[in-house]
């Protein structure tokens, strides 16, 4: 039977879980979806450019897979905290990319964009495979009998996930304006890296659960 956590000791995991929540969730409108196409579009990329786009976002549930072999051999928040530090770290040459476009390599410029987005792809796919065990251990506590503010706990932090992804959108819409130039695209990345960092840092605080144990699954050929 695992051993709860005390309650000093759970405040403090959910109060750096409630951080990471909403950092993350405000840093992932600057590093994804439609703020990433528009960024390639002003880059000056085709139909097709942005449609790869696109489906390499929907990759990420591919590389989950991956994350199944990892937590077999590292610890889950090692796996999960890594996972988001990886991701925004594969993002940063997209930050050069209005550089090369600037210097006549527009090719260049995108397909930085294309590596940055299919690195924080994979590692996103990766990390993802601790989200759900975490939440449940840092909500329920720990330990035989979960807290009865287990469900209350989730909401909340469903809610101020999605207020925080407002308040992003927002001030995005506000920062970008009608015109902006592919250097303030690279700036609001570089504001959601910086932010995301932020957030991994808080992530790699949290406790191990102590009740995880990886599930038995089928071959990586098979899963994928």
């Amino acid at each position: 039977m695992a051993a709860p956590l005390s309650l000093a000791r759970l405040k403090s995991a959910r109060r750096d879980f409630n951080i990471f929540n909403l950092l993350n969730s405000f840093s992932f409108v600057f590093v994804s979806g439609s703020f990433i196409t528009l960024f390639a579009v002003r880059l000056g990329a085709s139909n097709a450019v942005v449609g790869i786009l696109n489906a390499i976002a929907y990759s990420t549930y591919f590389f989950m897979p991956l994350g199944k072999r990892v937590v077999k051999f590292k610890p889950i928040i090692w796996t999960f905290g890594w996972g988001w530090v990886g991701r925004y770290t594969a993002l940063l040459p997209i930050l050069f990319a209005p550089l090369a476009a600037a210097g006549g390599h527009e090719g260049i410029a995108i397909a930085l964009l294309i590596a940055g987005t299919a690195g924080f792809a994979l590692s996103r796919g990766v990390g993802m495979i601790g989200n759900n065990p975490v939440i449940a251990y840092i909500a329920s506590g720990g330990g035989d009998k979960p807290r009865s503010d287990r469900g209350e706990y989730v909401v909340t932090t469903s809610i101020a996930s999605s207020v925080a992804s407002m308040v992003s959108g927002l001030l995005l819409a506000l920062f970008l304006g009608e015109d902006a130039s592919p250097g303030a695209y690279a700036i609001g990345v570089g504001i959601g890296i910086a932010v995301g960092f932020a957030g991994s840092f808080f992530l790699l605080r949290l406790p191990e659960p102590t009740d995880f144990s990886p599930e038995k699954t089928t071959s990586l050929i098979t899963a994928t």
